[in-house]
């Protein structure tokens, strides 16, 4: 069962960030301003393999990076925790590019082999980068993607994302956005799981641009350019938390 924000109130739970080794310190901060209403903790993967977290806790959010550090700090028993949250003990998990990656049954990034994790939010394959690029963190592969949420369509920050091999939403798995052309596949979906839920988005909706300054001319068209998509980057971000919360 789905917790009102008023329910969430009333008994305060705490949203969880992960912050170890492979983690963004970039999405993370975007991260932590995207909950400033909610009681939040940085935790690591010692403290999610090793405490008693789950029934304190009303969602994991884990954000951009690399997959690599999280599987083998974590293991198989902090991803079957991970897992167990939100499947037994009706958690919440949002996963924002590698944490969308990390949970999903299959993996493929970068054309390598495809690697299969226990979390297995979304069954299927979460594939990427769209775009073919040496380097997905270079401010040269960010992208301004126009996707559709629903009804409406924007641009929203991309920077080496995943895509999710879905076609038509089911009856566990709902596509929430997708990239329009030249890409047309799903990017963001909401995955029941169990008795929990769990939203996993390949686009970087956490950053608000309209405050960015850069000296960087490489990035700095794009950050003019999303700077005026704010209200529909808000879109993205209150309908993935009306998925969860």
């Amino acid at each position: 069962m789905i917790r009102t924000r008023e329910e969430f109130e009333e008994k305060p739970r705490r949203v969880l960030i992960y912050q170890d080794d492979g983690i963004s310190a970039e999405s993370i901060r975007a991260i932590e301003t995207q909950f400033r209403d909610f009681k939040t903790k940085f935790v690591d993967a010692n403290y999610l393999k090793t405490k008693a977290w789950e029934k304190k806790s009303a969602a994991l959010v884990m954000g951009g990076g690399h997959c690599s550090p999280w599987e083998a700090k974590l293991g198989q028993q902090g991803m079957i925790k991970i897992h167990n949250f939100v499947a037994h003990h009706g958690g919440r998990y949002l996963g924002i590019c590698a944490g969308a990656y990390f949970a999903a049954a299959t993996s493929i990034f970068q054309g390598h082999s495809p690697k299969q994790r226990p979390i297995a939010f979304y069954p299927g394959t979460a594939s990427g980068p769209l775009n073919n690029t040496a380097n997905h963190l270079a401010p040269e592969s960010a992208l301004a993607l126009k996707v559709s949420l629903f009804a409406k369509k924007g641009l929203c920050y991309y920077q080496g994302g995943c895509c999710f091999d879905i076609i038509e939403s089911t009856e566990s798995t709902r596509i929430l956005a997708r990239y329009c052309k030249p890409y047309k596949t799903s990017a963001i979906i909401s995955c029941t799981v169990g008795i929990g839920k769990a939203v996993l988005c390949g686009l970087h909706p956490e950053f608000c641009w309209t405050d960015f300054t850069t000296r960087d001319q490489t990035i700095a068209p794009l950050a003019e350019m999303l700077a005026q998509q704010e209200s529909f980057r808000q879109e993205i971000w209150r309908t993935m938390l009306q998925e969860l919360f």
